[in-house]
C-alpha cells in the first residue's frame, strides 16, 4: 500500500489523545483502496486493484482484503509496478519470493489482518489468526461492514466490479475522442479533431 503509511498516520492522530481531546466523538475511522495505477484494469487478474477496506478502534486496526488473490503492488510479471524504483526495492527483488522480507514487502496478503499499531506500529504481526483475538476481529468485521453498507460502498453490496471496470482516464480520454470523431469530424485531419479535446 503505497499511501499506506500516510492514512493510517493520519488515522493515529485521529485517534491519538491530542485529537481526541479536540473531538471526544471520534470512536473509530474507516480507510479503503482500490486501485494504484491508472492501468490497473481488467484484462488480467494481474492487472487488477487489490481492494481493501480498514477500521481502526482504539489501538486495533482492522484490514479486510476483498480480493487476496489479487498482488497488493501489481503483479510481480508486471514488475511490481506500485513500487517505485529503488535500492532498497532492489535489494529485495534479489531476495527472491521465497524470502519472508520479500513476502512481507510484496507478497500476497490475507483476506483478514489484525494489528496492534500501538505495540506493532509495522503490522507484522497478523493477529486475526490468533483464536484469542477471534471476538475482536468478528466484532471489527461486523462494524466495518456495517458501516460499509451504511455508507453504500459497491464493494460491500456486491457491486465490487465497478471499481474494477471503470476506464482508465487514458482509455476514457481515447473513447471521448472516439466519440468525437463522428461524420462531421471524419474527414478532419488528426491534428485538428485533438485540437477540439
Amino acid at each position: 500500500m503505497k499511501f499506506a503509511g500516510v492514512f493510517y498516520a493520519a488515522i493515529a492522530f485521529c485517534l491519538s489523545g491530542n485529537a481526541r481531546a479536540a473531538s471526544p466523538n471520534i470512536l473509530f475511522v474507516i480507510a479503503g483502496r482500490e486501485r494504484y495505477v491508472v492501468d490497473a484494469r481488467p484484462g488480467s487478474p494481474a492487472g487488477l486493484g487489490c481492494p481493501v477496506r480498514s477500521i481502526r478502534v482504539g489501538t486495533m486496526l482492522y484490514v479486510h482484503n476483498f480480493e487476496p488473490d489479487r498482488w497488493p503492488y501489481r503483479d510481480v510479471d508486471l514488475g511490481l509496478t506500485d513500487t517505485d524504483n529503488s535500492p532498497t526495492k532492489q535489494l529485495i527483488e534479489t531476495l527472491g519470493d521465497q524470502s519472508p522480507v520479500w513476502q512481507q514487502a510484496f507478497g500476497r496478503r490475507p483476506a483478514k489482518q489484525l494489528f496492534d499499531i500501538e505495540k506493532d506500529p509495522d503490522c507484522v504481526k497478523n493477529h486475526a489468526v490468533d483464536p484469542e483475538f477471534k471476538t475482536e476481529v468478528a466484532s471489527l468485521i461486523e462494524k466495518l461492514m456495517s458501516e460499509l453498507k451504511a455508507q453504500g460502498d459497491p464493494r460491500v453490496l456486491g457491486q465490487g466490479a465497478i471499481f474494477d471496470q471503470n476506464p482508465s482516464p487514458r482509455r476514457k480520454l481515447a473513447l471521448d475522442a472516439a466519440k468525437n470523431q463522428g461524420p462531421d469530424n471524419a474527414n478532419q485531419p488528426k491534428e485538428k479533431v485533438k485540437a477540439k479535446q
